[in-house]
This record gives C-alpha cells, structure tokens and sequence, in this order.
C-alpha cells in the first residue's frame, strides 16, 4: 500500500511543477513512511510514498521496465503470483517479488487488457514513454482512490484530493461543486465522480483514462461491471458450498503478506466469518475491537469479546474517546471532502490502536453488499411490491392520497426514473422540502434537485432488467460501496499507515455473487421485518461454527454514540453551535441561517453531525 502522485504539464511553461509535485508527493508520506521517490521526463512527473508489505526493501517505485514504461503503484495484486508464472513462461524475467514489477511486465506483454486481468485493490499511474501516453487505472470496486484535476495546462492526479492541493493551478481553480454538496446532503458522501471540487473529479471504479501528452488527447474507458445472470440450476446446498468455497479462496488470497496481519472484529457475521477463516488458516490471530463509554446499546465489544474467545484469538480492545472535538480536524482533512458517515471515527481509533501491533488487517466490509444483508433491501421490497406489483394501476391511482395521509408507509415517487426515485426515498437522509429549505434563496437553483441523485439514476440505467432485491444491490456495489464504506476503511487506515484489506470486496467474489438468485440470499415476508433474513447463506455458515446468539442477533452496523457527542460533550457542543449560529461560520457561504439555528434546536442528530463535519471540513481544507 502506498500513495501515488503526478503531473502532466501541457503548458512549457511549467516552473515551480518540479517543487509542487514533490510537496504533493511528501504529504501523501502517512499512506507510505517507507521511503519516497519522485520521476521526471518529459512533460511528466511522477510521485509515491512507500509501504513495505510484499517484499519489503525492493518495491521502491517509480519502477521502471527498461526505457519504455514507468509506473507508480498504490495497492495489493492477489493474484501476481500467477500472472508472474504466466509471463515468466512467456520469456519475462523478474529482479523483485513484488506484485509493482509484475503490473509492469504484464503491461508490456498484453498492453491496457492486463487491467481487467489485476485481481486486487489499486490505483496506478503507468507511462508508457514510446507511446506518450499516461494509464490511469482504479481496481474495479473503487477500493483505493484516485482523483485527477485536469485543465488545458496542467493534468494532475494523486491518491487524495489534499495532495492535489499542492499544486498552485489547483487551489487557483477551488470552485465548490454545488450538486456534489447537495449530494452530501442528501447520502452524507458525495458519489464518483464528483468531488466537492468542480475541477477535481473521481476515477469511477473499474475504469482507465489514458492521456496523450502530446495531443492533450483523453480517453475514458471502463473496463469492468457486474453481470447479473442468476443461475437457477443450482440447489441451496449447492450454493451453500459455493459460497463457503469462494470466500475461503478470498480470504487466503488476501491473508498474503510478508509483515504481521490481523483482523478487525466487531461480533456481527461479516467479521466474524472473516476472523475464522483467517484463524483456520493456521498462525495465531490477532483480533482488534472498539468500544464506546456510553450506555446507548451500541457498544459491540461483548460480542467480539465471545467470537474471540470461541475462536481463541489475541484480541485486543480500545475505546473510542468520549470527547471527539480532537479527533475531527485530522480526520477532516484525511478524508479531504466532506464525509458524514460517524463511524468514521470508530474505524479512526481502531486502526490507529491496531496499527501499534500489526501492519495488515482483514475487515469484514463488502459482505451486504454483495450477499444482500441490509434491512434496507426489506425495505425496498416492500414498497417496490406496493408500486409494482399486483393491481398496481390503482395502486398508483391512490399513491397521491394515501402518500397524504401516511407519507411513510406509501411515499410519492419524485420525478425520474422510478426506481431510482424509490431507492433514492429509502437511503436519502432528510426530505426535499428540507434541502430547499437549507439552500440560500442565491445558491438552490444551481444545486437542489428533486429528483434520484445522478449516481443513483445512472446506476439503475446500468441495470434496468434487474428483478427482486439485485437491484439495490447492484446500486449499493456502485455507488455506496465505493462512495462511503471503502473511503471510510481507506482514510482510517492509510492516516496511520495500516494496509487494510477487504476479502469480501474482491472482484472474483463479485462476480461469483452476481449469479446467485436473490431467493438464496434472501427470503420471508417484506412487510414483516420478524420474518425477513438476508445473507442466508453466510448465516447459515455462521450458525454451525458459533453460538445461536451471535448468529441470530439484530444487524446493528458500525454506529457511534451522537448523542454523546452532540449533547453531553460540552466541546463538541459548542463547535457543534458556533457552525449553525455564528455569523462567521463557513456554512453561511451556502445555507440560510434561520434554517441552520433551526438544526441545532431539533433533535436531528445525524443532521447536526453532517453540519458539523461539514464546518470543520471548510476550516481544515478551504
């Protein structure tokens, strides 16, 4: 794991590029304190930071591959090992063990096809000096970041949009991006490939762009989607041990390091199943947990206390602060756009605890996404049964009224498409008429919309045939996958220099996900949450390893304790206060303020910590 920067200067007049690119490069040195270089020829540089974890001491990069190609790397291949024998049966010769050198070889074998052919988190920036082109290329489920900036002088890109910052044509062009802020409102993160910069966007997963340096030509492709093909053939035994096969082999593939690995474990069943696999696999585990002092219920660390001890690990335990007004700037500017998700700061203090015994992790992020474990698909399945399903003419006849009369249990469809619509009702926070309400009588025109999110509109044009609670999913392995949880894993880990690793979030395990029906996955009745299990076939894995009480409690999810913060702790009150009420906060440039006094005065909770991450954000970063 590292962190990779660089620059393509269009302009010839490209004095200071030299010392920027460098500045650029060594704030990036948290995601790789083991050593920096940085590479320059033509009109191009090259940056990176290195974390040693295959073969350490050799994977010292820029690498090269003769005179012709050049390539800063930032992640894990899990399958180089094979690709190495292929080439090597091919004629290529390596010097190093390192997964960099075989990305390179593979390149001058088989050219941009080697890409879909990486099994593994990256991003990674390749020139090719015969060509005069510059590969871009992020792993196909967005498991490691990558921003550019592109002008018709500069085309910069790096690892986190802070580095990008740098670079003086960057912050000379720092626009806010309105829909990218309304999105934020209405997700708490803001989708690929928007950023909250106008100018700096996201390479969307499994995606290229190549630019030629010397014509300015760009191209961006994608290279990878799901294919959802449910394969009716197989019994549920059969898909049972599918399962169990495919995780196994995930799990192994990405147990492979040449430092100390461990696991993150939380008691639920994603890593629960990932800690026993990993402990199956022979050496003594180290497992890490987070806790909270407060006496909400969220607290998880009994549960990994007993999966801990029923596996007999090395567990270990820490505590999330009770007051976080310290922790937010840094992990503001880690994650370098606004981002509301409050188990961010769990993660935070997880990763840094375990970062002072191991130099790997294995979480257990991906699982519902891929298996449909969230309540929320219930949830859809409900109310895309009501809209669609039988007499659903007059059902739709009645919509508007009955919408009136219980707006929850028969929502209106806003505008677009209308699944989008509905799935957008479903994991929305806050309604329209409070986003109208929030935007400056000079700023909502530019930004509100009362349709789906555009990410969430594109998703569901990707995949319009898609039946049951596939279609969701499909929509969270785009847009929620790679938009909130894995920069949630990546800013938490890479800020204290820990690798994590997701083995539920692996291509292959997508793939394979992809052609199981949905009636494998999930069943009982929508309209009855008592009845309703998803992830059936993980649970029922889970179920003959572990006590019934493990297996079998509520899905409760990662949460922080807001009440704690926003109410009881005085500190982060008063930031929490001086962001909705003082005429000098940063929000005043977007929202009206008799609406932002109101926010502080309600009982929305997860309102006034997106506010207040938000505040902080614009005094960190802008």
């Amino acid at each position: 794991m590292c962190g990779i920067a660089g620059v393509i200067a269009f302009d010839q007049t490209s004095a200071g590029i030299d010392d920027e690119v460098r500045a650029a490069t060594a704030s990036l040195a948290h995601r790789g304190p083991g050593g920096e270089g940085v590479y320059q020829r033509e009109r191009v540089w090259l940056g990176h930071r290195y974390l040693p974890i295959m073969d350490p001491g050799h994977g010292l990069q820029p690498m090269h591959r003769g005179d012709s190609l050049s390539l800063v790397f930032n992640g894990e291949i899990y399958n180089a090992p094979d690709l190495r024998r292929e080439l090597e049966a091919q004629g290529h010769h390596f010097t190093t063990r390192t997964d960099t050198e075989v990305v390179l070889a593979a390149y001058q074998a088989w050219g941009t096809a080697c890409i879909p052919r990486l099994r593994g988190m990256f991003a990674l920036a390749l020139a090719d000096w015969t060509k005069h082109e510059l590969l871009l290329a992020r792993d196909p489920l967005g498991i490691k970041p990558l921003v550019y900036f592109d002008s018709p002088q500069l085309f910069a890109f790096a690892s986190e949009i802070q580095a990008l910052r740098h670079l003086r044509a960057v912050r000379d062009a720092s626009e806010i991006d309105l829909v990218a802020l309304d999105d934020y409102l209405r997700l708490l993160y803001i989708p690929a490939p928007r950023t909250i910069f106008q100018r700096i966007r996201k390479l969307p997963p499994g995606h290229t762009l190549t630019i030629e340096w010397q014509t300015g030509r760009r191209s961006l492709q994608r290279f990878w989607q799901p294919r959802y093909q449910p394969d009716d053939k197989r019994s549920s035994a059969e898909w049972q041990e599918a399962t169990e096969e495919a995780i196994r082999e995930s799990i192994r593939l990405h147990t492979a390091a040449d430092v100390k690995v461990g696991a993150l474990l939380s008691g639920g069943v994603d890593s629960t199943l990932v800690a026993m696999e990993m402990q199956r696999l022979g050496s003594e585990l180290k497992t890490f947990t987070t806790g909270f002092s407060d006496q909400s219920g969220r607290d998880e660390r009994a549960y990994a206390l007993q999966v801990a001890r029923a596996l007999e690990t090395d567990h270990h335990e820490t505590m999330v602060p009770a007051s976080i007004t310290d922790l937010l700037p840094a992990a503001a500017r880690a994650c370098g756009e606004p981002f509301a998700d409050s188990s961010l700061l769990c993660a935070w203090e997880v990763c840094r605890f375990a970062k002072e015994q191991v130099d790997v992790v294995l979480t257990g992020d991906g699982c519902d996404e891929l298996f449909g474990g969230y309540p929320l698909y219930r949830e859809w399945q409900r109310r895309s049964d009501w809209s669609t399903g039988p007499h659903s003419t007059w059902k739709r006849l009645l919509q508007p009224v009955l919408n009136r009369l219980r707006p929850l249990r028969f929502p209106a469809l806003s505008a677009g498409d209308p699944d989008a619509s509905l799935w957008a009702q479903c994991v929305e926070y806050g309604t329209p008429e409070f986003r109208r309400s929030l935007w400056r009588e000079d700023r909502w025109q530019e930004a509100f919309a009362a349709s789906a999110p555009e990410a969430l509109q594109r998703c569901f044009a990707d995949h319009p045939g898609l039946r049951g609670i596939t279609r969701p999913q499909s929509c969270d392995l785009a847009v929620y996958l790679p938009g909130d949880i894995l920069p949630k894993v990546d800013a938490a880990s890479m800020a204290h220099s820990l690798e994590a690793r997701t083995p539920l979030v692996d291509v292959r395990l997508a793939e394979f996900a992809a052609t199981i029906p949905s009636s494998v996955l999930a069943s009982g009745d929508p309209s009855n949450a008592a009845t309703w299990v998803g992830k059936k076939p993980l649970k029922n894995w889970i179920a003959r390893q572990m006590p019934p009480e493990l297996t079998h409690r509520r899905k409760q999810g990662f949460t922080a304790p807001l009440e704690q913060w926003l109410v009881h702790d005085s500190s982060t009150r008063e930031r929490l206060r001086s962001a909705l009420e003082s005429t000098g906060s940063p929000l005043r440039q977007w929202f009206d303020a008799g609406t932002l006094r109101s926010v502080l005065h309600s009982s929305e909770l997860h309102r006034q910590w997106q506010m207040l991450f938000l505040a902080v954000w614009a005094d960190e970063v802008l």
